[in-house]
């Protein structure tokens, strides 16, 4: 096999009006359909040795195909993130005191069942 020169195939390349990052790019997403193609087509397999009783639960195995368990520390960083107006809330279970100071009690809470739960807001993390 010949050493073809790069500057030389590039120009024979754009003389027949072909672009190297266009075929790239062409060929990687032609890639990834191919990859998705046989990742469905083995779900589908999946499915049908499973008997799935409805096609919902068979549609739902196809396209899930490409998702994948979740990693312990992606579960952590989820948890840690900001997600709404929630994280201002802090509860606190109080079971020492009863009841805890400034909480009223007006329903059949007896000190025998002292499981009252009081929540503050607190300054939003932004």
């Amino acid at each position: 096999m010949e050493y073809v020169d790069k500057a030389k195939s590039e120009s024979h390349l754009k003389s027949l009006d072909l672009s190297v990052d266009r075929l790239e790019s062409d060929l990687q997403r032609a890639v990834r359909h191919e990859e998705r193609h046989w990742k469905e087509n083995d779900a589908k397999l999946r499915a049908v040795h499973q008997k799935v009783a409805t096609y919902d639960e068979f549609r739902g195995i196809v396209d899930g195909c490409e998702l994948r368990p979740l990693k312990l520390k992606e579960v952590e960083d989820a948890t840690k993130r900001y997600a709404g107006w929630a994280p201002a809330l802090v509860c606190t279970n109080h079971t020492s005191s009863y009841p805890p100071s400034g909480v009223s009690t007006t329903n059949n809470s007896t000190p025998d069942s002292p499981s009252i739960v009081s929540c503050t807001f607190t300054n939003p993390p932004f």
